[in-house]
């Protein structure tokens, strides 16, 4: 999945289908791309429901260096249980000081 904000394109890579197992990490790759001459601060914010847990942190601050710079962080998503048979989420993205926010939705399935 894709977005782009005015200055940071941030793709979202599952690598795989998005099947959570009940205890089995599931890792989500995010690749922030500069748009911007200059360096900025990203954060990273992860919204899921209730029984995912997000590691190694639901919040993470990412450095991203002039363009074309670019980073990648890695997440494990971990779901207690599996009842439900859709996870809906979002990642929210933004650089303090801008004054756009990417909200990016993200679907995991029950296995």
């Amino acid at each position: 999945m894709r977005d782009s904000l005015v200055h940071t394109k941030v793709l979202l890579d599952y690598g795989r289908d998005p099947n959570l197992v009940a205890g089995v990490p599931f890792k989500v790759k995010v690749r922030l791309l500069t748009q911007m001459t200059d360096s900025r601060h990203v954060e990273l914010i992860w919204h899921l429901p209730q029984g995912l847990a997000v590691s190694p942190a639901s919040k993470r601050h990412v450095s991203l260096h002039h363009w074309p710079g670019w980073a990648e962080v890695e997440f494990e998503i971990t779901a207690a249980t599996v009842s439900d048979s859709v996870y809906r989420g979002i990642l929210e993205v933004f650089a303090p000081g801008r004054p756009t926010v990417g909200l990016i939705p993200v679907v995991f399935f029950g296995a």
